[in-house]
């Protein structure tokens, strides 16, 4: 069926993919972020820096 469609339905096609699971990812890296703050505060000792940075490492590549 998409094939016998024209070029701007393909793209159409292609754009809210990549939307959809940029949401998808965006949801998980906001899941991953409420769980190491609940960390925090039970632990607040606890090392997790690390973790935070590999997590602001991947949203800084969602925005760009």
């Amino acid at each position: 069926m998409i094939r016998q469609r024209k070029t701007d339905y393909m793209f159409y096609r292609l754009v809210d993919t990549f939307v959809d699971n940029y949401f998808i990812v965006a949801e998980h890296l906001a899941d991953r972020l409420e769980l190491l703050e609940e960390e925090i505060l039970q632990d607040p000792s606890e090392n997790i820096n690390e973790e935070i940075y590999e997590l602001k490492k991947k949203i800084g590549l969602l925005k760009e």
